[in-house]
């Protein structure tokens, strides 16, 4: 059911679908969903379940190592090639000397390096790339900022905006500029 379906998710190592459900349902014959029920019922999975529980389990467990009471987050993006879907525009990235095309997501985040886990996440089409709007979308919705913290940001992040939003929760940043 959808129950399973959604441990199945929280438990995948990046494998293909049919190795995961091999391994998730411990290689029972005759218990194990095809590939295709899987899909079905992850299709029926609302896209705001999984933020929620994201968000749900950093509430739980809360963010208490700190270096000199602040505590260090890292900011940066990276690019996740998703499967092709031609009717899927708003992820279609088009080759420069070709005509094919590939599609992409930017995923965009913000990770404590004391905590080894995710503060926030967000995720924009390639072609709608802007690592500093999503920067600014994750700081103003950090649950540290009434925490001392210093934000340190990659590449692609050196923004008088982002530098301004940081400074007005009173918070520190370092950002790598070219």
């Amino acid at each position: 059911g959808i129950e399973s379906t959604i441990k199945l998710i929280l438990s995948m190592n990046g494998h293909s679908l049919n190795t995961e459900i091999y391994n998730f349902f411990n290689h029972k014959k005759g218990a194990m969903p095809t590939k295709s029920a899987v899909v079905q019922q992850r299709h029926k999975i609302n896209d705001k379940l999984f933020p929620s529980i994201f968000n749900r389990f950093n509430e739980s467990v809360p963010f208490k190592k700190v270096f000199k009471n602040y505590h260090l987050l890292a900011v940066d993006g990276s690019d996740v090639n998703i499967v092709t879907n031609c009717d899927d525009y708003e992820y279609r990235v088009k080759q420069v000397r070709s005509d094919r095309c590939y599609y992409q997501m930017h995923l965009n985040t913000i990770y404590d390096l004391l905590e080894q886990r995710y503060l926030d996440a967000t995720i924009q089409p390639r072609p709608q790339l802007h690592e500093i709007n999503a920067a600014i979308e994750m700081v103003k919705r950090n649950p540290l900022n009434n925490d001392k913290c210093i934000y340190i940001c990659d590449r692609g992040y050196g923004s008088f905006g982002l530098m301004s939003i940081i400074d007005s929760y009173n918070q520190y940043f370092i950002i790598r500029v070219k």
